[in-house]
């Protein structure tokens, strides 16, 4: 018998909370729906049904708690407008925040079968597939859709407060409503200009925030949307750079470079490095004489033709455009160190020649006349590459070495220093 009552108090206990959780729906709605709507009230009701079992995984609860949010975003903007500031503005973002949670939990929750009453099975469509009805859909896409630049508003709050990753769900939102309801009756139509800028923002947002893949997706969708300016391609390919994706990288590079290759070489530059880990030469050559003839003023499309011509043992045509690139800009370091290591590798290479029997005397003789001379050629290359890229290790280390081979202790200590 005791057995027996225990059951039925648990029995009793489980009605009482799942009446407790209905009861504090009911509180919730009348809280919203009154003349006045108490939206703390409101959410204090609803707060519990969000998490107990009972109540969790019924729609109703969370149409209600995101309506109860939308509720208090408008009240406090009716407030701000007769007294402004009674409302901080990232509480209001919160409340479209929390709101656009909840209905994002309602609406696949929303999903009721049609059964017809006199045989209590489903209904079917004309498919055979079985019917479903929503009840709450509806309003909570109009809310959506009545608040579209509140989430707008919302997200520039919260990328300002640098939260980022608010800021990127909110745009990502505000967009992709927008293309949803393209066409759609009653809704506010929202020019592709603005939905490519927003995506942009929403790419930018998620660049801050790590999270590189979506700002890849955000950035593609605001170029199909008119907003393809240069950054779209440059945050992409930093995005890319960071995922270590290097295929993106390159696709990102071949549509970019027609667009803004003339403005920037990075493109062009990275296109000719994937010929050139590739192996194809002849098509790198093709694409820097396109860019060197599109901007001819480009020290680095020299700098680059050279190293190629030295990889196929070209040496004359190597330090033609190693010297053509420094012609262009004497301070392009990269350049100068170039054209100094041509000559600082002939001094190596004409050293190692030197025949094996000479006396000591022979081979200061040959030092003198063979190889000194190409080491003070390279010199001055090398120091004007130091000058204008002082932490480069390699060009330090080469400059340290020629001021040995010449002798120069004084210049050797204040380097070594260094």
């Amino acid at each position: 018998m005791k057995k027996l009552i225990l059951i039925l108090s648990c029995a009793i206990l489980s009605t009482s909370a799942v009446f407790a959780q209905k009861s504090a729906l009911s509180q919730a709605k009348k809280d919203i729906s009154s003349f006045t709507p108490n939206y703390k009230s409101a959410r204090n009701a609803i707060n519990g049904a969000l998490t107990t079992a009972e109540t969790k995984d019924n729609v109703e609860t969370w149409y209600l708690a995101g309506k109860i949010e939308y509720t208090a975003y408008d009240q406090m903007l009716g407030e701000n407008q007769i007294k402004p500031g009674a409302s901080s503005d990232i509480d209001m973002a919160n409340a479209i925040y929390n709101g656009n949670k909840y209905f994002e939990k309602a609406l696949p929750l929303d999903s009721v079968l049609e059964v017809d009453n006199k045989t209590g099975q489903p209904k079917l469509d004309k498919a055979g597939n079985k019917k479903y009805k929503t009840k709450y859909s509806k309003e909570i896409k109009a809310l959506l859709y009545g608040h579209l630049n509140d989430l707008s508003v919302a997200g520039s709050t919260f990328y300002d407060e640098k939260d980022y990753a608010k800021s990127q769900e909110l745009w990502k939102k505000f967009v992709d409503l927008s293309i949803e309801g393209k066409g759609v009756k009653d809704v506010i139509q929202i020019p592709d200009s603005i939905i490519g800028q927003l995506s942009y923002y929403r790419g930018v947002a998620g660049y801050m925030n790590q999270n590189y893949a979506d700002a890849i997706e955000a950035f593609e969708l605001a170029r199909k949307y008119d907003y393809d300016v240069k950054d779209t391609y440059d945050y992409a390919l930093v995005c890319y750079s960071n995922l270590q994706d290097n295929d993106g990288i390159i696709k990102t590079a071949k549509l970019a470079f027609p667009k803004f290759g003339k403005e920037d070489s990075q493109y062009v530059s990275i296109l000719i490095n994937d010929y050139i880990n590739n192996d194809k030469l002849d098509e790198a050559i093709t694409m820097l004489d396109e860019a060197i003839a599109a901007n001819p003023d480009k020290a680095e499309f020299y700098d680059v033709k050279g190293t190629i011509c030295e990889q196929r043992n070209d040496m004359d045509n190597a330090i033609a455009n190693f010297k053509k690139s420094i012609e262009i800009d004497p301070t392009y370091a990269k350049g100068q160190f170039n054209v100094g290591r041509y000559y600082y590798n002939i001094a190596v290479k004409k050293n190692d020649e030197a025949a094996s029997d000479l006396t000591t005397r022979q081979l200061k003789e040959y030092f003198e006349n063979e190889v000194k001379p190409y080491y003070e050629q390279a010199l001055p290359y090398m120091e004007k590459a130091y000058l204008y890229d002082s932490e480069n290790g390699d060009i330090k280390h080469a400059l340290t070495n020629l001021y040995y081979q010449l002798g120069d202790e004084q210049k050797l200590k204040e380097i070594e220093s260094k």
